[in-house]
């Protein structure tokens, strides 16, 4: 809107044959865009891109020479009419500049978006997994730098398809999308939480202490009990299998003795943590 009043005014000007009043014009509808930039900028964009931060760079071109123009206008026209050739072969520059990173702004932003929905569970938000694959390497790396050792924690559902076959699958949705939430509040610094299929979640966890381990999984089966569905409030519940391993263990090792864990717990009664044998001894039932 600002650069569509900046064209309309200086069109004006230009007809009339004030030549001075355009380029006054121009400084002031210039610094007034300034505004809407600086609003995108702290506001609505506060994850830039690098063709967000050209357009921005171009802008403030922009305004530059629109100044330098209005001050030798002032105090030394004779510069200006020196000068003018310079600054009307920059200025389609600039403006071009700015639409160009405009434009590759939003390509970039709507690339970024498609790439966050291809990361992305649709029903939860949380990380599918594919995105969880790709936080798995990050986090890996960062541990493996710490020499941190770290778990695997599968959670799921108790019983969900029973509660879909008696309250319909929207419930069933709803006790997904609850459970994902109750989960993520429970997140800690490093660790990473994904849906990784159904009613299943899976949380990769940093593990400094064995025994906090233990703790956090059933702070998490505790997490989950909370909850509940139905027209008569009944409780839900989830089973949880925990494998921890060194450093250097491979993640599909890991994953595979944390699936393994977690069938051990629906088979032993549900609504319980479960270790991997070799590294935490026992199990804790509700």
């Amino acid at each position: 809107l600002v650069y569509a009043a900046h064209a309309s005014i200086t069109a004006f000007f230009a007809v009339q044959g004030n030549v001075p009043a355009g380029l006054h014009a121009t400084t002031v509808f210039a610094s007034l865009a300034l505004l809407p930039v600086a609003y995108l900028f702290l506001a609505v964009k506060p994850n830039r891109t690098v063709s967000d931060i050209a357009f921005a760079a171009a802008h403030l071109a922009l305004v530059i020479v629109a100044a330098v123009r209005t001050v030798l206008l002032l105090v030394a026209p004779q510069w200006l009419e020196g000068s003018i050739m310079v600054s009307q072969v920059l200025w389609p520059g600039v403006f071009t500049a700015s639409g160009i990173f405009a434009i590759t702004g939003y390509m970039e932003e709507a690339q970024a978006e498609l790439l966050r929905k291809a990361l992305r569970d649709p029903l939860t938000s949380l990380l599918n997994r594919r995105g969880f694959g790709e936080a798995i390497e990050r986090a890996l790396t960062k541990a493996r730098a710490k020499g941190q050792n770290w778990a695997l924690i599968f959670v799921d559902i108790d019983h969900f398809k029973s509660i879909n076959d008696r309250f319909g699958h929207d419930t069933g949705d709803s006790v997904i999308q609850a459970v994902a939430k109750a989960l993520r509040e429970e997140l800690l610094a490093g660790e990473e939480l994904a849906r990784y299929g159904g009613e299943e979640f899976l949380l990769f966890v940093p593990v400094d202490d064995e025994h906090a381990l233990s703790a956090r999984a059933e702070r998490l089966r505790q997490a989950v009990s909370r909850l509940a569905v139905g027209p008569d409030e009944e409780r839900l519940s989830a089973s949880l299998g925990v494998a921890r391993r060194s450093v250097d263990a491979s993640f599909e090792s890991v994953f595979k003795l944390a699936d393994e864990t977690l069938h051990r717990a629906k088979a032993n009664g549900r609504d319980r943590v479960e270790y991997a044998v070799d590294e935490l001894a026992g199990s804790q039932p509700a």
